[in-house]
């Protein structure tokens, strides 16, 4: 009975997780270009 419960809430786990990671991964991404589009402005400034 545990076990089953245990293993459940393991599989809800890792789907909460796979959502989780790709909202990190986009989140990641979107400041990535954030910076990048920043540091090219900057660049811009400088010459």
């Amino acid at each position: 009975m545990l076990k089953n419960s245990y293993l459940k809430s393991r599989k809800i786990l890792k789907i909460k997780n796979k959502k989780m990671d790709k909202n990190v991964f986009k989140y990641k991404v979107i400041c990535y270009y954030k910076i990048k589009k920043k540091q090219n402005k900057n660049k811009e400034k400088r010459e």
